[in-house]
């Protein structure tokens, strides 16, 4: 799944910090992510950062919990587009 590609990812991220920095102090190897970050194309996608030092571009799930057969489950209801700034909803499951 995507948490375990991003994991992937950042270890990768780290491994090249790392071996560039010549170093495993946090403060030679932390001002390093960003510039390796924004020029890697990883598992779960570009791994650019923004100003907060969150991932920049990237598509999120949107979930709820809704019954199914009875039982509660969580059902993605639609996908946050990063690039575009818009939800793309399931109308199947978001209208009555």
């Amino acid at each position: 799944g995507f948490y375990e590609a991003a994991d992937y990812d950042i270890n990768w991220v780290l491994l090249n910090a790392v071996l560039e920095a010549g170093s495993q102090d946090a403060l030679d190897v932390i001002p390093l992510i960003p510039t390796i970050s924004n020029n890697m194309y990883g598992a779960s996608g570009w791994c650019k950062l923004n100003d907060d030092d969150d991932r920049d571009i990237i598509n999120y799930d949107v979930w709820g919990i809704d019954y199914v057969d009875g039982v509660p489950k969580f059902v993605r209801y639609g996908v946050f587009d990063g690039a575009s700034g818009k939800v793309s909803w399931d109308t199947s499951l978001v209208t009555p």
